[in-house]
């Protein structure tokens, strides 16, 4: 409820009877860095709150992109982004993930990893390492989870 307040969906709350929960939301959102909901579609809005909301909100507009016959083309158009277009998350996401699968700090077992992912995609993102032995290798890791 928070995402879809900051992007600006509040009436969708209201209409869902949500509105002292917006309420709370709204103090929480005041100190928050979000984009100028003025400048952008509803479409554009949406596309950046699944994003936000992490993979199995990605896939659902991925699923949506491909249903003209469900939602507008607008935000058919917009949902298409999320096919080959999901943003990267960030470097110390993937550290923390990799320090929890290998049970110790990443230099140990990866000693260099490339910071910038291969590719990103809805439930993971690929980055090259080189094991200690010396074989260049890539790793896939799962996206966080909100």
């Amino acid at each position: 409820m928070r995402v879809l307040s900051a992007y600006g969906f509040d009436q969708a709350l209201e209409m869902l009877g949500l509105a002292d929960v917006l309420a709370r939301s709204r103090r929480l959102l005041r100190s928050r860095n979000t984009p100028d909901l003025a400048r952008l579609t509803a479409a554009e809005r949406m596309r950046l709150a699944l994003e936000e909301l992490g993979p199995t909100f990605i896939k659902l507009g991925q699923l949506l992109s491909t249903r003209p016959d469900v939602i507008p083309v607008s935000f058919v158009r917009e949902f298409e982004k999320l096919q080959d277009n999901v943003p990267s998350f960030p470097f110390d996401a993937v550290t923390s993930q990799l320090v929890r699968e290998l049970g110790g700090p990443v230099g140990h077992s990866l000693p260099r990893s490339i910071r910038e992912p291969l590719a990103a995609a809805s439930i993971a993102q690929v980055h090259r390492a080189r094991l200690v032995s010396g074989e260049d290798v890539v790793i896939k890791v799962r996206r966080p989870v909100l």
